[in-house]
């Protein structure tokens, strides 16, 4: 799958596990800098601001682009693990919404990841790995089943974190991040 710099692919996963991922050689991989899997749909190299997420009536995430207004329908996706980023070394963005992943290993494999969503994966449970990341700035931890973030205070470069997680057991490592940064900017 060739896409241009800004360019908008989306397809829709056939069968289990993204054969469309997965088949990638790796100058392809290289090139994906940004990346949403939500539920069966897959969008490599998105315009960023062109999609947003919205709530629905029955408190659902839709993801959705802001150009048309229309949502981007998706199914239960099929993700159990992060294998399918093999070779995606260039990834800043990873949207995952809908899929059925029980934890974030693997993710180490992505030296330039600088933000994640996590929405609605009602398995992830830890989201550890991630937390030795020093790319990682930004955290979104929605309406999943995560029960702690203890070690979440190495991340250093973190500056956004939101969390809407009724899961969690214990706030308290977030009270151990770094914030000398907000300091600094006032």
């Amino acid at each position: 799958m060739e896409t241009a710099k800004g360019a908008i692919t989306t397809t829709t996963a056939t069968g289990d596990d993204y054969p469309e991922l997965r088949q990638m050689d790796e100058s392809e991989k290289k090139k994906i800098r940004r990346l949403v899997i939500a539920g069966d749909k897959i969008i490599t190299d998105f315009i960023y601001e062109q999609y947003n997420t919205e709530i629905d009536d029955q408190g659902n995430y839709c993801l959705y682009d802001e150009k048309t207004n229309e949502p981007i329908e998706t199914s239960q996706g099929t993700l159990t693990d992060l294998s399918i980023l093999d070779g995606m070394s260039s990834l800043e963005v990873l949207w995952l919404y809908d899929q059925p992943l029980t934890t974030l290993k693997g993710i180490e494999q992505l030296p330039m990841l600088s933000q994640i969503w996590l929405v609605n994966c009602k398995n992830m449970e830890e989201i550890s790995p991630a937390f030795g990341m020093e790319s990682l700035n930004s955290i979104h931890l929605q309406r999943n089943h995560i029960k702690t973030i203890d070690g979440i205070s190495k991340l250093k470069n973190l500056i956004e974190l939101i969390i809407n997680e009724e899961y969690l057991d214990d706030l308290s490592p977030m009270f151990a991040l770094d914030t000398s940064f907000a300091a600094e900017a006032a």
